[in-house]
């Protein structure tokens, strides 16, 4: 159902850029690009009741009727979609690059972007629906806080160096040519879940940002209990994964006592490192100039030569399901949880290594270019 004053998103986005030579005939860039949201899809659950109470402890999120019926204002409907209008959200990026032609052949280029980027809703989904109950909080589904967007991509070093040898009086040349990237990790969520649990019963899983406990020993911050009969861990070895879990994450460890935030958290940063090899041939037919260029690609070059170096990561849909609500029925309770003995058997890490991303791989081409 679209709001009567609905309108398609729209942006205000204003560049600016400048060029100027330095000594030593560098030239330097300066570049910023700043995006603010003018009309942007805001989703809510009209046949979403009230909140019927709090959670009890220092996680004291609203929660909603423990059945289904209760939570909807209308019996008819299972849910009612509204696609309203914010304005809330921008983005900025600024860009500070070198370039250096040397007069031997070789050129280079050093870069740097720093970026951040807040919305309500990323918007990742093709469905009103999906992208109403996944949209990660940190209290009521229908008014989402602003977040950090799932393409908040913040720092990027892009480094290309090139270079190129001619002789046999320029009927042939060979020329190589190096990229490096670095990117800060991607985006990711910490919310409660697994096996379909919800913690305040609104109807949407794994949308519900957690309460990062200031110690996971101490019962008065998160009551922790093992995960069903087959789980052989005591309550104190589950407290001290978790905590070790917190310790080994710098964004939840910084953030102890808080909630937390939509795609504040982040993997850790990637290094890839590609290299080119390209060999010219150059001859005449017809009178005219042809050429024939045999070259190799061999991306992400550190994993050719080390397998622990040029990991890229992965994390299913950007959220990580960190805590199971195990006893949540209904308002004025405190919940329990269980931490999956997973992460512990992860080295305290919820992200994994992308097996495919992160192998190298080679490529030979032949091109032949003609007048």
């Amino acid at each position: 159902m679209l709001g009567k004053e609905f309108k398609l998103p729209q942006v205000w986005r204003t560049n600016v850029a400048v060029d100027f030579r330095l000594p030593g005939e560098i030239v330097a860039t300066l570049e910023g690009i700043f995006s603010k949201t003018v009309n942007d899809i805001y989703y809510q659950n009209i046949n979403l009741t009230a909140p019927v109470g709090r959670l009890v402890g220092p996680d004291q999120r609203p929660v909603y009727a423990s059945t289904t019926a209760g939570r909807r204002i209308n019996q008819n409907y299972t849910n009612v979609l509204l696609l309203n209008n914010t304005n809330e959200g921008y983005r900025y990026n600024a860009t500070a690059q070198l370039q250096k032609q040397f007069t031997n052949g070789l050129n280079t280029t050093v870069a740097y972007t720093y970026g951040r980027a807040r919305e309500i809703n990323s918007g990742t989904s093709s469905t009103a629906l999906s992208n109403w109950q996944f949209n990660q909080v940190q209290s009521d589904p229908n008014n989402p806080e602003l977040g950090y967007s799932i393409n908040d991509r913040r720092h990027r070093i892009l480094v290309t160096g090139g270079y190129t040898i001619r002789y046999a009086n320029n009927k042939t040349a060979t020329n190589i040519s190096v990229i490096y990237e670095g990117l800060a990790g991607s985006p990711i969520a910490y919310v409660y879940g697994q096996g379909g649990r919800d913690v305040n019963n609104d109807g949407a899983f794994s949308n519900d940002l957690i309460y990062i406990p200031r110690d996971a020993r101490d019962p008065n911050e998160i009551t922790l209990v093992t995960s069903g009969s087959s789980d052989m861990r005591t309550l104190a070895q589950v407290q001290d994964q978790l905590e070790a879990f917190i310790q080994n994450d710098p964004y939840l460890r910084n953030h102890r006592g808080q909630y937390a935030e939509r795609f504040a958290a982040r993997t850790p940063w990637t290094h890839q490192v590609d290299i080119r090899l390209a060999q010219d041939l150059n001859f005449v037919a017809g009178g005219k100039k042809n050429t024939i260029q045999i070259s190799f690609d061999i991306q992400n070059v550190g994993n050719l030569l080390n397998n622990n170096w040029g990991n890229q990561y992965s994390v299913s849909n950007n959220a990580i399901e960190l805590l199971r609500p195990e006893t949540v029925t209904g308002p004025n309770i405190r919940p329990t949880f269980s931490f999956p003995a997973t992460f512990a058997a992860n080295n305290n890490r919820g992200y994994d290594i992308a097996p495919f991303n992160s192998r190298w791989q080679g490529q030979l081409g032949v091109r032949y270019t003609f007048n």
